[in-house]
């Protein structure tokens, strides 16, 4: 199926580059909003009838030294505006056009898909525009809670990264975002195993505490399989953000095969994470409810050194010991080996 098909909106491609257009959100129905257009040179605005689509009016940007301006497809950088002309360096030499020759923004359309909903976009684009920042301003309209998705053109992957002009985007071309929802990080507190093996406890927990530099998603935790004993123990688990329980279960730890060495939890099936600002500790405290008593965990230590193993992000998390811990937990060894995360941007 064509992610595009000529009927799939009410609203035509611009038709020309030239020609100076306003947009305007409106919801067609189902959940559905496009970006429509008009001319600015209308003399006057119309009444919307019943059923027709509504659009405001807008002043078109204006061009100054240092943009980037589409000309003769491609993206050239303002040297300087004076008076009607707009000098720019083509080819090494300078150039002077006028603001009818070029433009400041392009037209483009994007397919935004997300688990519950298909949207057809049109929009305008400056050269500098991020991808990523469509990105978030579409992921806010939709039901997606997360601001990551991955850009298609032409059935090959972009880089996220990219912006309109580094992407090679020129008028009328087509995307589709397809929203993924978070990007879900995992933050390892032990660079190695212990030699050792851990005893679990019917009655004491083994704990720790979090304290984000920044705003983050919490989903989860991950939690050693035995060392040697059954492979298989129930779990009890309880999150605290600041002093308050967010959440409590039970899970049966069952260790998959020989090579593996954490099971990942989460607090919610679906993967909803927790939102926990930026100065405020949370923790998460566990309990072994039935084990055998031949069984012993697996252990991480050298823990003081977390920000430098590799795959983590510095700079987001401080470690504290809990002073619940009483199975020996502390912030250089023992269980809670994993935090699973999102920067809440």
């Amino acid at each position: 199926m064509m992610l595009f098909e000529k009927d799939a909106t009410i609203n035509s491609a611009p038709k020309s580059l030239t020609h100076v257009l306003t947009k305007s959100w409106k919801c067609v129905g189902d959940g559905k909003e496009v970006l429509v257009k008009s001319s600015v040179s209308a003399p006057e605005a119309k009444t919307a009838a019943e059923g027709e689509v509504a659009v405001a009016k807008k002043v078109p940007g204006k061009i100054e030294s240092g943009d980037l301006v589409y000309f003769k497809d491609k993206w050239v950088r303002v040297e300087e505006v004076k008076e009607a002309k707009i000098a720019i360096k083509q080819d090494d030499k300078r150039v002077e056009i006028t603001d009818e020759e070029c433009l400041k923004e392009i037209p483009i359309r994007v397919l935004a898909c997300s688990a519950s909903a298909q949207t057809l976009y049109f929009m305008e684009a400056g050269g500098r525009t991020g991808l990523s920042r469509i990105c978030k301003k579409l992921c806010k309209r939709s039901t997606v809670s997360s601001k990551k998705g991955d850009w298609y053109m032409n059935g090959k992957l972009l880089d996220a990264a990219a912006t309109i002009e580094s992407a090679g985007l020129k008028p009328n071309d087509k995307l589709a975002l397809i929203m993924l929802g978070y990007d879900i990080k995992t933050y390892k507190r032990y660079p190695r195993l212990d030699n050792r093996g851990w005893y679990m406890s019917r009655s004491s927990k083994d704990s720790i505490s979090y304290l984000p530099l920044k705003s983050v998603l919490v989903f989860g935790f991950g939690m050693y399989y035995t060392r040697e004993g059954p492979g298989s123990y129930t779990l009890a688990y309880e999150l605290f953000i600041g002093e308050e329980s967010k959440k409590q279960a039970t899970v049966v730890v069952t260790k998959p095969g020989t090579e593996e060495n954490v099971m990942q939890i989460f607090f919610d099936p679906s993967q909803t994470p927790f939102s926990v600002p930026s100065g405020t500790k949370f923790s998460i405290c566990v309990k072994y409810e039935q084990y055998d008593e031949a069984s012993r965990l697996l252990v991480g230590t050298d823990g003081r050194s977390h920000e430098t193993v590799e795959g983590n992000e510095t700079g987001v998390f401080t470690v504290e010991s809990h002073h619940d811990s009483g199975n020996g937990t502390d912030v250089n060894a023992g269980q809670l080996p994993e935090l699973y995360y999102a920067i809440n941007s």
